[in-house]
């Protein structure tokens, strides 16, 4: 009896000690299922940020590979912006070397033209002087014999006669020394012609080389003044003076222009340097600009040369 209590004691020992081992394990089992659940979350999170990485780091490497790309064109478009720039350098020293020759140049073919010009004014003038010293004579000669009473009418139409035949003389005189300073002037304009006006250059200093304009507008409007002093109906006049106009347009083409002030009215305050001179024929107060030493000259409505003046005015 006391052998079937102590086995029944011990079988309902072990089966309780079964019982309770039970719940343990299947806490345990419980705690590990969530914890691997969450390392899958976790390893799932650091998979999808690996991609993540993943593409930046390719796009990353594609704008690398694009910049690599870009900064090779640019080192290309650089070298061969500083080939264009040695070229221009180059050809813009060539350029001044050019236009130093070609101004010395028409200084020389001005000056020879002047000097032409000069030559026959001279003579035209000495002739014309010789004429009226001639004229002079006649009407001396003419006065002497009316005054000694030894004139008869055949003398006084001589003499008329060879008044009127030196005044023709005088004229043709003129006509022909305005005929030849018109026929100059046109061949100093196919000089300047030639030595077209373009935009300025630089200077080493970084000055910019308004010579060679200057100097055509200086002798441009030398030739306009002899115009003023002509008859339209001149040879070569017209011709002369489309001349002038071609260069004065291809000034204005080129942002200069060469001031009109040839017979205009004077105004106090024209930053000019002026002289004034006399003329009986002008009312009180009337100021006219009757000559043009130099020109006003302005570059994109700048002036760069300032006039030199004559004045004529009422005493």
């Amino acid at each position: 009896m006391k052998k079937l209590l102590l086995m029944v004691v011990c079988f309902t020992t072990i089966s309780f000690c079964s019982l309770a081992q039970e719940p343990v394990k299947s806490v345990d089992l419980t705690s590990v299922t969530i914890e691997q659940n969450n390392i899958k979350r976790e390893f799932n999170s650091l998979r999808g940020e690996v991609s993540v990485l993943k593409n930046k780091n390719a796009k990353a490497e594609s704008r690398i590979s694009a910049l690599e790309s870009l900064n090779k064109d640019l080192s290309l478009k650089l070298d061969s912006l500083q080939k264009e720039y040695d070229n221009l350098a180059n050809d813009q020293k060539a350029d001044k070397s050019e236009l130093s020759t070609i101004i010395g140049e028409t200084n020389e073919k001005v000056l020879a033209t002047e000097q032409i010009l000069s030559s026959r004014t001279l003579w035209g003038i000495c002739g014309i002087i010789a004429l009226i010293v001639a004229l002079a004579a006649t009407v001396w000669a003419f006065m002497k014999k009316i005054k000694s009473g030894s004139t008869s009418i055949d003398d006084v139409r001589k003499a008329q006669s060879s008044l009127e035949e030196a005044q023709e003389n005088i004229r043709k005189a003129q006509e022909k020394m305005q005929e030849e300073t018109i026929q100059l002037d046109n061949k100093l304009i196919e000089v300047l012609s030639k030595q077209s006006v373009s935009a300025p250059t630089t200077t080493d200093d970084g000055e910019i080389d308004h010579s060679l304009t200057l100097k055509v507008a200086d002798e441009i409007v030398k030739i306009e003044m002899n115009l003023s002093r002509m008859d339209e109906s001149i040879k070569g006049y017209k011709q002369l003076s489309r001349g002038v106009q071609r260069i004065k347009d291809n000034f204005k083409a080129n942002d200069y222009e060469i001031v009109d002030m040839l017979g205009k009215p004077y105004q106090a305050g024209m930053k000019a340097a002026v002289t004034f001179v006399t003329d009986d024929t002008l009312e009180p107060g009337q100021q006219i600009i009757s000559r043009i030493i130099k020109p006003q000259v302005n570059y994109k409505q700048v002036m760069i040369q300032a006039a030199q003046i004559e004045v004529s005015q009422a005493e």
